[in-house]
């Protein structure tokens, strides 16, 4: 059972990693925090992360090139902003002491494409410093394909 304490690190952890988001993104539309898909999306993804760290805190990813409609993680707390145009941006925020490595996220689409993802940010654990993008690397795949 979580202390007081650690519901308000929680909660203070996703606000901030909404409002980065929000600030990666130009127009932001209402955030869909660990939502399975509210109508029969024509495709699910998984997104792998590969990283040189085993403490990473946080992540920002940019997903493009396709309808995204909800994510879902079991690496900690993931939150989906979608963007006017089509874009969208997840931000995975790591469970303590869990690492954010393998299949980080699974990303619906309406229109069954595959978003490409690109790693926009990586934070540390503890002091939460952005940490050089090099190393990691970012692959896509059919959900079913990625179990």
């Amino acid at each position: 059972m979580r202390t007081n304490a650690a519901r308000l690190i929680h909660t203070l952890t996703l606000a901030a990693a909404t409002t980065l988001a929000a600030c990666a993104s130009d127009e932001v539309s209402a955030p869909k925090v660990d939502a399975e898909p509210s109508i029969a999306p024509a495709a699910s993804f998984a997104i792998h992360l590969t990283t040189p760290n085993a403490d990473d805190a946080g992540l920002l990813v940019a997903l493009d090139g396709a309808q995204v409609d909800s994510v879902t993680t079991s690496a900690g707390t993931a939150v989906l902003l979608a963007g006017a145009e089509g874009g969208a941006r997840l931000v995975l925020s790591a469970r303590d002491g869990s690492a954010l490595d393998g299949v980080v996220a699974t990303v619906w689409t309406r229109d069954g494409v595959a978003p490409r993802a690109e790693l926009r940010e990586a934070a540390a654990r503890g002091t939460h410093a952005q940490r050089p993008l090099a190393g990691y690397s970012l692959r896509v795949s059919p959900a079913d394909a990625a179990r």
